[in-house]
This record gives structure tokens, sequence and C-alpha cells, in this order.
């Protein structure tokens, strides 16, 4: 067995750039991937499905670089203004209690098991479509899904509070401040999507249920991935761009919509980042934005195309 250690293109990549850097690995069998910043290893632990467990890993590769760009940028501003992190960041919606401190040292076992609790309160998280999986109970994959949701939403909350530091230096310095644009809800994402069709109309169109029954399983509509993608967002250049079906030779319409979803997300926290990152840049203070590697471990096969280590 060897490691082929993956590493994020740039400090802000896109989902697309990653899934180019990923795809070798579809055709890999027998891959082992790492718990990473809000998804454990194994993703499914009665469920082996590589491929899907790729297809998250480039969502959570992005998640976990746009968090470690995040970090880069509070620690010089709390640093200029005689602040602590974790005095000035708030806790994660519905995960009292924990915020990007206790993310970065590993919390996602202790908020997956949150999650799974009989009294978590999934309507805490803001961007979280409710239900999740109407009429079903799948409290493993609802329970990794609200944590995902969770930090994406997250992510963009602490790009706001970091722009009010950052201004709050502007005007120490009497430079012009930073202005970045206002993050959708999900029902402004959802009031930009075209009405779905009701199972009324699906009936009576003679659609068989049956191979619509994955379609039913993941928002309270039956949206799909196609209505997101190209989707423009007031404020922002960002559109979506995904393979449809997300997974080669695997259609869940469900899962791909979801998948979809936090993908718009990462993709207008990456848009305002850029933002902030640009700007700062003219400040006079040092800031340093690391790069995420992935260790996949895989048979002993020749390293990939693109692969910067072996060992």
């Amino acid at each position: 067995m060897g490691s082929q250690i993956i590493c994020c293109p740039s400090i802000l990549p896109s989902y697309n750039d990653l899934a180019e850097l990923l795809s070798p690995f579809y055709s890999v069998p027998d891959i082992t991937l790492p718990t990473q910043l809000t998804v454990p290893s194994p993703i499914w632990p009665a469920i082996n499905i590589p491929q899907a467990e790729l297809e998250m890993t480039i969502t959570e590769m992005l998640q976990s670089q746009l968090t470690g760009v995040t970090v880069g940028l509070f620690k010089p501003v709390t640093k200029y203004l005689g602040l602590n992190l974790k005095d000035v960041v708030p806790d994660i919606p519905g995960f009292p209690g924990l915020n990007i401190i206790d993310l970065l040292d590993g919390s996602i076992d202790e908020m997956v098991a949150l999650a799974k609790s009989p009294n978590f309160d999934f309507s805490a998280i803001p961007l979280l479509p409710s239900p999740i999986y109407p009429g079903l109970e799948l409290p493993a994959r609802q329970a990794l899904v609200a944590v995902q949701t969770a930090v994406n939403g997250y992510l963009q909350i602490l790009s706001t509070v970091v722009t009010n530091l950052i201004n709050k230096i502007t005007d120490i310095l009497e430079l012009p401040g930073l202005v970045i644009p206002k993050f959708p809800t999900l029902d402004d994402i959802l009031a930009l999507l075209p009405t779905p069709p009701s199972l009324e109309d699906l009936r009576n169109q003679g659609a068989d249920l049956l191979k619509l029954l994955p379609g039913l399983r993941g928002m309270p509509s039956l949206h799909t991935l196609a209505d997101l993608l190209g989707l423009s967002i007031p404020g922002f250049l960002f559109k979506l761009e995904l393979p449809s079906p997300l997974i080669p030779n695997i259609n869940i319409p469900a899962y791909d919509f979801l998948q979809g979803l936090k993908n718009l997300y990462s993709g207008l926290t990456t848009e305002v980042l850029s933002i902030i990152v640009r700007f700062v840049n003219r400040l006079p203070l040092s800031f340093s934005f690391p790069t995420f590697c992935l260790p996949i471990v895989t048979p002993d096969l020749p390293a990939l195309p693109g692969s910067p280590n072996l060992v």
C-alpha cells in the first residue's frame, strides 16, 4: 500500500480544480480516506461507496482550505487589534460551545454525535433544508449533512466578522473600508429556483414514481442539481458548475442536489474570501495562508499525474 499526498493547487481553489486533481482516483480500487474537518473516516461505517466518498472528499478538501484561509485572516487582524481569537469568533450554529478553534482541534466526532442525539435542533442551522430527507429515518446521514451545512454557514458568518474587524483597522489607519456582498439565505436561494413539479403533477404525467424515489429523498421539493447550475446570485459573480450526475455512473438526484447546494455555499464563500484576501494584502500586516493536503492510501500503484508526493 502507498500514500499519495494530494494538495490544493491554490489557497482558494474551486470545486472543479479539486475534482480534476482527484479524478484519477475514481478508477482506483480499495482506497482509504482520512478523517477530515467535517467528515469522519469511514464516512458511513456500514456502507462502502468509494465514489460517493471521493466526491464528498472533494467538497471537504475545499471546505478545509477555506477554513484555513479564514483562520489565516483572523490571526494577524486580531493580533493588530490586541484581541484573542477565541473572544471574537462566535459558536458554530447549532453547536453551542464549539467554535472554529474546536473545529480545527478535531471536534468532528463530537459534532456528529450531537447531531445524532434525539433532541438536536436542526432548525438552529440556518442553511439546512427542513426536512432533510422527508419521510425517511437516516440519522447518520442527516447528522453528517447537518455538520457540513453548519460549517458552510459558519464560514460565511466568520467572513462577515473578520470584515468588521478589518474595518476597525482601516478606521485606525484612516483608509477606505472593505465591502463584501451579502450572503443569501436558504430561502433566498430557493426563491431563485424554478418551481418544481408536485407529486400529483408527476402522477398526472404518468411518471414512474419508483424511478423518481431517489429524487424524493433530498429536499422539501423535487428540485434537482440542474436547477442550481449557472444560478445567478445577486451581488455575486460565482455560478455553480458541476458535472451531472455528480458521481460518475451513479445517479442519485437528492444527493446531487444537497451536494450542489453545499458547493454553492462554498463557491460564494470563496468569492468573498478572495475579495478579503486581495484587500488585506494592501494593509501593513503580514498574512500567511496554508495549503491543505490530504493523504490517500491506495494499493501499490504508480503515482498519479499531478500527485506531488508518494510516501
